[in-house]
């Protein structure tokens, strides 16, 4: 019977694959005859695909899709176990698309070893509303890890509240997998049940699992006992810690600083920076004393967060607590007094700076003159006065102070420090004068300006005859076009003071490093990227994280140099506000082996400028998208208040995915109207002569615009292969950017879409205001020439 049967089953297969209708009526009657020895002719036709033409193949899928049925299903299954890919995905769609058999008849083969498990749950996933989710969840356990995902996805798709039960009996599940697709999706339903299954599974030993029970309880927007999840602020999976930091600063409990408490006293750094950050995410003034006492934290980064916590309370109660806290024994708590203080303007605190402008630390005597200058206090003049004669390393401090202040009786002081030999003090009298005189007293000031200069350096003496063009220009009220024409002035660099020593002990020597050596028990040299005057860049893997970084570490002659250090200080505390993309995230300030280093995120890249030596114009398309990219990662820079000041190609960073970054805010400053004091010795010249702004060569102000101006000059190489002031001397280089004439971009690349070099110029206006007003004002512009 079976061969008459295969016999018979072989001609009606032949006649159809003949028939090129097959809802002919001759075609209906061969598959009404074949639907009674389908048991043959089903793995017939499936064993046919392989060697089929597509056209066969088609007639071949058309006949099976007619043979389908509960009956016959066991066949097409057997026909899943194939090797051939084309045969597989032939019945995947056939079985995927009829409804002529119940798919719950499929799930009882999940886990079958001989099946494709992937293929199954595809077919399942087209049934699914056809499904028993009580059926899938029970046969979940047989199905690998792997697949898991897209089971639960299937399940998740038909899932209603009946089916919780059944969720929470297997939300402690032996596969780790299993449960942490349970919790997600019991994350839907909310309820008392749910909220206590979830919570309980914050403690699993998975971190998966407990990532998602977190995230479903935030999601739930559930209240778990507050004790459970600060516990997460101690898990060492970052990730968890970040997202448990959010979670306990969202519910905002009266009592959070109680379970916080003995997580500030654990002995991992990371454990009590993740308590600091909850208080700065809730702080108010009940958490003012704990703040206090945070202070005294060992480490650094902790108390910078706490200090930041209690500025941003403010208050007469903070104000109170840092007036006490000014005379205190500790250098970094006079020093947070002082921050704090800075920021709240309280009149009440007159009294205290006036007092710690005595204050051995520089720190604290710096900040307290800049305090006095923002409340405006013209009658702290004569005492501001007395200390520019007393104490040398506060004299520029104390320049810009009284030029603020605008207090006239200042300027006899002021024209003896053109005296000094200090190159930066001398630059800081400039500008105060260049500020505060008016013509009755025009003809002594440029009389002794002028006597300085003739005994200075050619720097200081460029820098003389441009403030004295300035007053004169200004008292005759010149035009604003003829003073921008008429300065020449330069920046000079500033001196650096006598290195102090450092303590013996074992100090890290990185010319000696080598490949495998781990600092700290954590890091792992692999190799030095870069050297510069202010740092050493290493690549080092994070053991600790199993992730590669950056460390940057202070050259030690820069260390000694209290400005500079101030500067890397600044690095840090500037750079971390900017969280984009297309920026190198910086991480942490670290001591290691006697040296001072920032961690920074690893970006495995390579300078534009190694696009640009060629001397040939990038593709004009390319450039566009590298500058687009560029111009949203400093938009956000700015928005947070940072200038990059050394915007340049060898600064920005691209790899082959077409990724680009903007790296090294190293000499980063405030952006005008920030808080905080620039700290950057005035008068020392920053950055990088080819790319730098006409305001920052003479010494004003900068803003956003300075770091527009930068990326045009990036812009106008890109686009013509070479630097629009090719001058060898520094001085003239300077100056022509100070002149603005730089070639015609459209004559260097007549390729250049009409109005590209329009657009460019605009960056590269001499005075700011003819600039484009923003990053992405100027991105906007640039997205018109793109296809």
């Amino acid at each position: 019977m079976g061969v008459i049967s295969q016999y018979r089953s072989e001609r009606l297969i032949e006649r159809l694959l003949k028939e090129e209708d097959l809802s002919s009526q001759t075609a209906r009657d061969a598959l009404t005859r074949l639907q009674g020895v389908a048991g043959d002719a089903v793995p017939a036709l499936i064993a046919r695909m392989p060697q089929a033409s597509s056209e066969e193949l088609r007639q071949l899928a058309g006949i099976l899709y007619r043979l389908l049925h509960n009956d016959t299903l066991e066949h097409f299954v057997a026909g899943l176990r194939t090797d051939q890919r084309r045969t597989l995905n032939t019945l995947v769609k056939i079985l995927g698309h009829s409804t002529r058999y119940d798919p719950n008849r499929l799930v009882a083969h999940l886990g079958d070893g001989s099946l494709p498990t992937a293929a199954l749950i595809d077919i399942l996933s087209r049934h699914s509303q056809r499904l028993n989710a009580e059926g899938l969840l029970r046969h979940a356990a047989r199905v690998g890890s792997a697949d898991h995902i897209a089971l639960f996805k299937v399940i998740a798709s038909i899932a209603d509240e009946s089916l919780v039960p059944r969720l929470l009996n297997r939300v402690t599940a032996a596969d780790p997998s299993i449960r942490g697709n349970v919790v997600r999706l019991l994350a839907r339903f909310p309820g008392d049940a749910v909220t206590e299954a979830l919570a309980e599974r914050l403690a699993d030993d998975h971190r998966n699992v407990r990532l998602a029970a977190l995230e479903g309880l935030m999601e739930l927007g559930a209240t778990p006992d507050l004790e459970r999840l600060a516990t997460l602020l101690r898990d060492p999976d970052l990730v968890i810690q970040a997202s448990a930091i959010d979670a306990v600063a969202r519910q905002r409990h009266p009592r959070t600083i109680d379970h916080l408490v003995p997580i500030l006293q654990d002995e991992s750094e990371y454990v009590r920076r993740a308590a600091v950050e909850v208080i700065n995410a809730i702080a108010d003034s009940s958490l003012i004393n704990d703040l206090l006492a945070i202070l005294r934290d060992e480490d650094w980064w902790v108390r910078e967060r706490a200090a930041d916590a209690l500025a941003r309370i403010g208050g007469p109660r903070v104000v109170d607590a840092m007036l006490q806290l000014i005379r205190s024994d500790d250098e970094f708590i006079r020093r947070t007094a002082i921050e704090v203080i800075n920021t709240s303007r309280d009149p009440r605190s007159y009294e205290y700076l006036l007092q710690a402008l005595e204050d051995p630390d520089w720190w604290v005597r710096e900040r307290a003159i800049d305090a006095i200058a923002a409340m405006g206090r013209n009658d702290a003049v004569p005492t501001l006065v007395d200390l520019l004669e007393r104490d040398e390393q506060a004299r520029p401090t104390l320049l810009r102070a009284l030029a603020s202040l605008g207090e006239r009786s200042a300027l006899p002081a002021i024209l003896a420090c053109l005296e000094t030999e200090d190159a930066v003090v001398r630059i800081e009298a400039l500008r105060a004068l260049e500020a505060l005189v008016e013509e009755t007293d025009a003809e002594e000031v440029c009389t002794r300006i002028e006597r300085a200069a003739e005994r200075g350096n050619t720097d200081f003496r460029d820098r003389a005859r441009a403030t004295l063009q300035q007053i004169r220009e200004r008292l005759s009220h010149a035009s604003a076009e003829d003073a921008d024409e008429g300065v020449h002035g330069t920046m000079i660099a500033a001196p650096g003071e006598a290195p102090r020593r450092l303590a013996p002990g074992t100090q890290l020597d990185i010319a000696t490093l080598q490949a495998g050596t781990v600092l700290d028990n954590r890091y792992r040299y692999i190799e030095q990227i870069g050297r510069g005057a202010f740092g050493t860049v290493l690549r080092f893997e994070d053991t600790t994280v199993h992730e590669e970084i950056i460390l940057k570490f202070l050259n030690v002659q820069v260390a000694a140099d209290d400005r500079a250090f101030k500067r890397f200080i600044q690095e840090l505390r500037y750079a971390r506000r900017v969280t984009h993309p297309n920026v190198i995230r910086i991480y942490d300030f670290l001591r290691l082996g006697g040296l001072y280093a920032i961690s920074m995120e690893y970006f495995d890249g390579y300078p534009l400028n190694r696009e640009m030596d060629s001397g040939r114009p990038m593709r004009t398309e390319r450039a566009l998208r590298v500058l687009r990219e560029i111009c949203f990662g400093m938009a956000s820079a700015h928005k947070s208040g940072v200038i990059h000041r050394d915007l340049k190609p060898a600064n920005i960073l691209m790899n082959s995915a077409g990724e680009v970054k903007v790296v090294d805010f190293g000499i980063a400053a405030a952006a005008a109207g920030s808080e905080d004091t620039e700290l950057t010795a005035t008068g020392a010249f920053v950055g990088t002569p080819a790319y730098t702004s006409p305001e920052q060569i003479v010494g004003r102000s900068l803003d956003a615009r300075s770091d527009i101006y930068a990326l045009g000059i990036v812009m106008y190489r890109m686009f013509s292969g070479r630097l629009p002031y090719q001058e060898t001397q520094r001085r003239e280089m300077l100056n022509r950017h100070l002149e603005g004439r730089p070639p015609a971009l459209a004559d260097l690349n007549p390729d250049l879409p009409t109005g590209l070099d329009e657009v460019v110029a605009r960056a590269m206006a001499v005075k700011p205001s003819r600039r484009h007003a923003s990053m992405t004002d100027l991105r906007t512009d640039l997205e018109r020439f793109m296809q």
